[in-house]
């Protein structure tokens, strides 16, 4: 029939799976983190402008 693996094989593949996950998971989260730290900063500089324009 089929020729399965032992069942720790499946088991560290298993953990594998989930550690790339948890991995990629997180530079996704440290890249949108990132971005909107990026868009609060271009967010203060405008308004900075804007300010020293009325003065």
């Amino acid at each position: 029939m089929f020729d399965t693996p032992p069942p720790a094989q499946i088991i560290q593949a298993s953990q594998e799976v989930q550690e790339r996950y948890i991995k990629e998971q997180e530079r996704l989260r440290k890249r949108a983190e990132e971005e909107r730290k990026r868009q609060i900063d271009a967010e203060n500089r405008r308004k900075l402008a804007q300010t020293q324009q009325l003065k």
